[in-house]
């Protein structure tokens, strides 16, 4: 994709209606020759907009629209709504499935609080913008950065960090036996197996106990695979 356009769907464009929206967006804005959609898109005030009426305006202003079919699996309509639910629960197989590959989370890597330092686990920080679909909790991940093309196993906790009393999300990613500087770099986190739901302990004490325990279980995820493999 060379180019994304992300229109704020704000009271404007809500009270918008369907043709007024092929006009403005598709013909003026965007210039489009060509318009591929889902087969139940649907836009315009109160969604009257559908597949015919681009297809007419299409006729008329010298561009072409297409609706795709809906794609299936294991009976059910893969789609971002079926992708939300599944990272919800998390059922990281059925996501998988659903996209093709592993789920990830790419980000730079910026300065924390260093508490995983303190506690032991030295961990890897992408600061969200906003909560994603996945859910909270810690996981069996793998590490990719452009010096490690392959990823590196690690553990990953993705949350606000209840027991310090925090409430922004977090990624925070621990490399085992590695120790890069990747401060700055662009770094993807693939997730392979949740171990356990976010919990809120009650001191650091407890709370680096647990980090030791979610990385061993980590390491015993991985070494199964191997083995499987």
């Amino acid at each position: 994709v060379e180019r994304v356009v992300v229109l704020p769907f704000g009271a404007r464009l809500a009270a918008m209606s369907a043709a007024a929206f092929v006009q403005t967006v598709v013909i003026e804005g965007l210039g489009a020759r060509a318009v591929i959609v889902g087969d139940d898109f649907r836009y315009g005030s109160k969604r009257v907009g559908d597949l015919a009426l681009l297809q007419t305006m299409g006729a008329a202003a010298g561009f072409t629209a297409e609706g795709l079919g809906t794609v299936t699996l294991e009976g059910e309509r893969s789609s971002s709504t079926a992708l939300r639910a599944a990272l919800a629960q998390p059922d990281l197989d059925k996501v998988e499935r659903l996209l093709d590959r592993r789920y990830a989370i790419v980000g730079r890597i910026r300065h924390g609080l260093k508490l995983g330092r303190e506690l032991g686990m030295a961990t890897a920080n992408i600061h969200l913008r906003r909560p994603p679909a996945l859910a909270h909790g810690v996981y069996a991940v793998l590490a990719r950065w452009p010096e490690q093309p392959d990823g590196l196993p690690g553990v990953a906790s993705l949350g606000v960090r209840p027991t310090l009393g925090l409430t922004t999300c977090l990624l925070e990613t621990h490399v085992f036996d590695a120790k890069p500087d990747l401060y700055g770099q662009e770094v993807a986190v693939e997730f392979h197996k949740f171990l356990r739901p976010q919990l809120k302990f009650d001191g650091l004490d407890t709370l680096a106990a647990q980090m030791q325990a979610d990385g061993l279980a980590a390491r015993h995820h991985f070494s199964q695979d191997l083995i499987a493999s």
